[in-house]
């Protein structure tokens, strides 16, 4: 084959690539201007039910940044109101919430830190919600939990700080729903039929939202309820 059309065929080759290329990088640039911010790890989280693949790793930025984090609940659509820093039982409570209405009426009072109160609205927008449609075609007439801020330790360790010391941990024991269903840890963890499933995909469900979730098969200290926190670990047990 003569040296010209060689040559020709190479540059033919590398005007193709060229072409390729620039066609992949358009592509990519579009990509990446029009799909969800849920798929944009640098885009600062919006609304508690934004979801993706980096919800935990946006809901972990807002610890420290208390007012991105007020805003995303009120984008959310969130009903709370911002509780002044103060100390009890020498533990600081700093970028407090005070939660005045859920997606249902709690036991007890719910405050805690701001990322608590934002992860606890995505899991009840996008894990309760859903399950209890899911399993029992009902939604949620009220929720059921065993507290949010102890100052103490970790319950068997002398030294290390228990997330309740600093509101950023919640226990959540039963769910009752519109029909007057009870489900309980305690009672249906166990159970082979639909409270079994439910509270299993509760529990599954919070392992995409908080940094540590625990249940019963965790210890005998969490047999009767689900323990939810943002601490600086990965457990989902």
């Amino acid at each position: 084959m003569p040296s010209y059309v060689l040559k020709g065929m190479k540059t033919l080759f590398k005007t193709l690539m060229f072409i390729l290329f620039l066609c992949l990088a358009l592509i990519g640039s579009w990509a990446l201007v029009h799909m969800p911010d849920r798929y944009k790890p640098w885009k600062p989280l919006q609304t508690i039910d934004e979801g993706g693949p980096f919800f935990k790793m946006k809901l972990s930025a807002l610890s420290g940044d208390y007012d991105t984090c007020t805003t995303v609940l009120s984008r959310s659509d969130v009903d709370f109101e911002q509780v002044n820093d103060r100390q009890s039982g020498g533990c600081n409570l700093t970028d407090q919430i005070h939660l005045n209405r859920g997606l249902a009426p709690y036991s007890a009072t719910v405050q805690g830190t701001c990322p608590l109160i934002v992860a606890l609205s995505a899991w009840e927008d996008t894990v309760l919600a859903p399950a209890a449609r899911r399993h029992f075609d009902s939604s949620v007439a009220s929720i059921t939990h065993y507290g949010i801020f102890s100052c103490r330790n970790v319950r068997g360790s002398t030294t290390r700080r228990s997330q309740h010391a600093s509101a950023n941990a919640i226990d959540i024991a039963a769910i009752t729903l519109a029909d007057g269903t009870r489900i309980s840890v305690l009672d249906d963890w166990d159970d082979t039929n639909e409270k079994g499933a439910f509270l299993r995909d509760l529990h599954q469900g919070a392992c995409g939202i908080f940094s540590g979730v625990l249940g019963p098969d965790y210890n005998a200290l969490h047999r009767d309820h689900f323990h939810f926190d943002l601490g600086p670990y990965n457990l989902c047990r």
